[in-house]
């Protein structure tokens, strides 16, 4: 989508708010399957920075859209542009404050970078919030914990999914795996 189609849009969809809410999601709707169609292509083409063009305007379209700010992200760390991906992930989190997810774009970001210590202060405050945020939370948020060394917190954090999601078998083997460290001589 050009820069003017973007413009265009954008104009359009504010002055739809006139015409009625209705119309203005129709409007953002019907934008974002066109540009969610034409990134498709052009990510198949390797046309990336089309397609980080796009996920812009997906994200300016519906700001508390996750989906989209975390392809963004990921589509930024894939062309190297790691200072543009932390600046989209802080954005989201600060446009979308009060969701218990907004922090999890930051918290994966200075995980993957090996900023373990950095994590907690993101995720812990999400991990105690009702309703709870997504499950990846809790796992990179334990597992911060883990490289830490502070394994109490990590199988706390554990616990905490596991209570959430009882069937989760993955989260219960990092558990044990975690509780194993806390008596290394058994």
């Amino acid at each position: 989508m050009t820069r003017g189609a973007c413009l265009a849009v954008a104009t359009l969809a504010s002055t739809a708010f006139a015409w009625g809410q209705t119309v203005a999601d129709d409007i953002v709707r019907a934008t974002r399957a066109r540009v969610e169609a034409e990134n498709d292509v052009a990510f198949q083409d390797g046309q990336f920075p089309t397609v980080i063009q796009g996920l812009r305007v997906s994200c300016e379209l519906e700001p508390s859209d996750g989906d989209a700010w975390s392809n963004l992200v990921w589509m930024l760390g894939n062309v190297e542009d790691h200072g543009g991906a932390w600046a989209i992930a802080a954005r989201f989190h600060r446009l979308n404050s009060t969701n218990p997810d907004s922090s999890y774009l930051l918290a994966e970001w200075l995980f993957r970078r090996r900023a373990f210590g950095q994590v907690p202060a993101l995720l812990e405050p999400a991990v105690a919030a009702t309703p709870p945020p997504h499950p990846n939370s809790f796992r990179y948020l334990a597992h911060a914990y883990d490289r830490l060394g502070f394994f109490e917190d990590s199988v706390r954090v554990w616990e905490l999914l596991i209570k959430l999601n009882p069937d989760d078998a993955p989260a219960k083997a990092n558990r044990d795996r975690v509780r194993a460290k806390l008596s290394p001589g058994q």
